[in-house]
């Protein structure tokens, strides 16, 4: 629920144990997700947010890219692709859009959709950079090695190290 404050600003009111989050109440209010991370910070307010799934998110982005009688099976693809960047830990210290832009982008264009990444970013609401480097980083797993046959039938044992670890070994070599 939303009310309104002194000179139009808003309250956000959420019920305990809501299951909206930040960017649900900025597509809800017409209001830029940093806006509303910027006042509370200019009001001395902390935010203590768990970071949401990002598996919540999949249907409604993939409803929105319209993929037609497919939409289920491109969501349960791209369902499958956030649980695995999760266990090599992408989502870790990320907002869940970007992941989910990631995975609906792989998804559908294993089963054959030509979704651009304009459209991606236009839907999941991340910068085409974001976008790019959670691509990036999911072609450094094994998983983007498999086939889609084999994507589909296996799961891999093994989980990557987090990515900003990864990145940190590459530069201290690259220093070498």
């Amino acid at each position: 629920m939303v009310q309104r404050g002194e000179e139009g600003s808003a309250w956000i009111l959420l019920p305990a144990g809501s299951t909206s989050f930040p960017l649900d109440c900025s597509l809800n209010t017409a209001t830029d997700f940093k806006d509303i991370r910027l006042h509370c910070h200019s009001q001395g307010t902390k935010l203590y947010l768990l970071s949401p799934d990002p598996c919540l998110y999949i249907p409604r982005f993939a409803q929105l890219l319209e993929f037609g009688e497919k939409n289920h099976d491109v969501s349960m693809t791209a369902l499958r692709l956030v649980q695995r960047m999760k266990r090599d830990w992408m989502h870790t210290g990320r907002r869940p859009s970007g992941l989910c832009g990631a995975a609906l982008l792989v998804a559908a264009r294993m089963h054959d959709f030509r979704r651009t990444i304009k459209e991606i970013v236009s839907v999941v609401k991340v910068c085409e950079t974001t976008l790019r480097k959670r691509l990036i980083e999911f072609e450094d797993t094994p998983t983007s090695q498999l086939t889609i046959e084999e994507f589909m039938k296996m799961d891999l044992d093994q989980e990557c190290d987090p990515p900003c670890y990864t990145a940190g070994l590459k530069k201290q070599k690259a220093r070498q």
